[in-house]
């Protein structure tokens, strides 16, 4: 299938940012699609719907007015939970069965966003969770600064988007879209939005691309006609990242990144060469120490002992004497009172 601008085309398309952009909003959205009936609205080739089908959803029915897209959707990915449809968006052949309908970058597309979401709403139950994305006409550009995009009939400002939302839908959460070292989905009121966890994008084969640091490319809306816990809205606040995709890191830099934190690394490894070196020289200072005085211990021990032996022999020889000079006395008395 012949990639044209108006959707991205897996194969087609050339490598860059549309697939960061487009795959980040359905891994957002699968982490609602577990055991939940998924209607997606202008699947375009089938990718996203496939992943939410991959992702556990009970059904998931991806709908397009493109034959050529559902061609290309149904000969392409395949799950026993997944259906492709050829159906008008004003049109949805469906009663109210949906827990969770996504509907990315249509509401650019369609003449009268009212009959879009007059049918969304229909089909989706009072429970259900719908989840939208546009392009934020304040800060996305097709073709350059002053680009327009062929494919799109209007496109909108936060307050624009919000305001037709609320018509249909009794709460809506407006967050944004970001480029970050990667795209961030979280909260349009915080910086770059507080994000709970990550995730690296499905593999695909793209080099790297740069992109806008305008603020959000686009506004990410998630409605329903029940209140929307907050504790859903942070588990799901996901920043995605492409594993061959690192924004503002081109080769050149990342070798010189690299080759300082081999320079940090070397010369710490230096310095402990010089510790361990230092240390090798204090043990075996001290191991001769040691030595010398166990050396002189044993030569002290030794001339201890023969202090000791020369002691006992002097006393045996004063005894020897004492006993001799005895017996001359007794002797000598003897021969006078002879």
């Amino acid at each position: 299938m012949e990639f044209t601008g108006e959707r991205y085309v897996p194969g087609s398309t050339p490598p860059g940012e549309l697939y960061v952009e487009h795959m980040s909003r359905y891994l957002y959205a699968s982490g609602l699609a577990k055991d939940r009936c998924v209607l997606d609205v202008g699947c375009g080739c089938g990718y996203g719907s496939h992943w939410l089908a991959l992702m556990g959803a009970r059904m998931v029915i991806g709908v397009d007015i493109s034959e050529d897209a559902i061609e290309f959707a149904s000969k392409n990915y395949h799950h026993p939970s997944l259906h492709f449809a050829i159906m008008d968006a004003y049109h949805l052949a469906f009663g109210r069965i949906f827990e969770l309908v996504t509907c990315f970058e249509v509401f650019e597309h369609v003449k009268n966003p009212v009959n879009l979401l007059s049918e969304i709403k229909r089909v989706t139950e009072d429970h259900g969770i719908v989840m939208i994305s546009t392009p934020n006409r304040l800060t996305y550009r097709a073709g350059g600064p002053e680009g327009k995009n062929p494919f799109h009939f209007k496109e909108y400002d936060e307050s624009e988007f919000k305001t037709i939302l609320m018509e249909f839908f009794t709460h809506v959460v407006m967050m944004g879209q970001f480029w970050v070292e990667g795209t961030l989905i979280g909260d349009l009121k915080a910086d770059n939005g507080q994000v709970l966890k990550a995730s690296i994008l499905p593999e695909e084969s793209f080099s790297k691309v740069t992109a806008s640091d305008d603020g959000t490319s686009y506004l990410f809306a998630i409605c329903s006609q029940s209140p929307i816990e907050p504790r859903l809205l942070q588990e799901l606040n996901a920043l995605f990242i492409d594993r061959h995709n690192w924004r503002h890191r081109d080769l050149k830099s990342m070798l010189q990144e690299l080759s300082q934190e081999l320079d940090q690394r070397a010369r710490w490894a230096k310095r402990l060469d010089n510790e361990v070196r230092q240390r090798d020289e204090t043990i075996s200072r001290l191991r001769e120490e040691l030595q010398d005085l166990r050396r002189q211990f044993d030569e002290r021990g030794q001339w201890a002992l023969s202090l000791d032996r020369r002691v006992k022999e002097l006393e045996a020889e004063i005894a020897r004497i004492s006993y001799r000079l005895s017996n001359s006395g007794l002797d000598f008395l003897r021969s006078k009172e002879e």
